[in-house]
């Protein structure tokens, strides 16, 4: 199973005594995310296997990041801002030297969640090495798809969000272009985080037990 760390994500909990937006059913956003250190999710695969979720440190001590390991998926996270943003960072390289094409923050979740909500992010770049031409474009678009009910293994959820997330990535250099889609469907459910992850590769990750 390959791993592919996506890059950062940054969240941030209400503020105490803010009214909730219509869809929040009366919880902040920390109730659905649980992305506490140390906390991890048990989870199986569609072909019976086990797979730890995990939030761990990355780096040194002095180092805010923190790495949610979700399957196939790895995120960098830290909570910061109003909204839940990730680090992005893609290269290409040319004759063995890393040529920098992305480095910033974008945009992944807002929260707290609300059904309906939509929302965009795009970039474009382009870059000149050893008098080589490399272009980036990035496409991602996210939704709430609904409030729903959903069951696990772990249990029987109410209140649950379904999210769904396209990001799409191509490179264009000198020699070819190249193209990556990703595709998930995350499901949140309050007090627990997430329950559900089915990803465009076929796999789906359903919550057996949580260790918090």
């Amino acid at each position: 199973m390959k791993r592919l760390r996506q890059g950062v994500w940054v969240l941030v909990a209400l503020a105490a005594g803010c009214r909730a937006p219509l869809g929040i059913v009366g919880r902040v956003a920390s109730d659905y995310l649980r992305l506490e250190p140390g906390n991890r999710w048990v989870m199986v695969g569609v072909s019976g296997d086990t797979v730890v979720f995990s939030l761990s440190p990355v780096g040194g001590a002095g180092d805010s990041l923190w790495l949610w390991e979700l399957g196939p998926l790895a995120y960098e996270i830290n909570q910061e801002g109003d909204g839940v943003y990730r680090h992005l960072v893609t290269l290409a390289y040319r004759g063995g030297e890393p040529v920098i094409l992305e480095d910033r923050m974008g945009l992944l979740l807002p929260v707290p969640f609300v059904q309906g909500a939509t929302w965009k992010d795009a970039w474009s770049s382009r870059r000149v090495f050893m008098s080589d031409t490399f272009h980036l474009s990035r496409r991602f678009h996210g939704q709430v798809e609904a409030l729903t009910r959903l069951t696990v293994p772990a249990g029987a959820f109410r209140d649950v969000y379904q999210i769904r997330l396209t990001d799409t990535l191509q490179v264009r250099g000198p020699a070819r272009t190249e193209e990556a889609v990703l595709d998930l469907r995350l499901y949140f459910a309050p007090q627990i985080g997430l329950v559900r992850m089915e990803t465009s590769e076929g796999d789906t990750f359903s919550l057996v037990r949580t260790e918090f």
